[in-house]
């Protein structure tokens, strides 16, 4: 089990992207900047805003906080 990241892999089981989060979130460490787009808990990653879109509503890993109310 690998705890606060995930890893994508090829057929070949070569790992194509490793993504490492810490407990709020934060990217740690991305093998891949830009391999695709899916963030912390599969939500919507976008680089030009740093938020991660859930829904109708994005989380900012670098506060610990939504921006809306839900």
């Amino acid at each position: 089990m690998i705890h606060h990241s995930c890893q994508h892999r090829y057929e070949s089981g070569q790992i194509g992207q490793r993504i490492d989060y810490d407990a709020w979130g934060r990217v740690t460490h991305d093998s891949q900047p830009g391999f695709q787009p899916f963030g912390l808990a599969g939500g919507l990653y976008d680089p030009d805003t740093g938020l991660t879109r859930f829904g109708a509503r994005d989380y900012d890993a670098e506060t610990g906080r939504w921006t809306a109310k839900h």
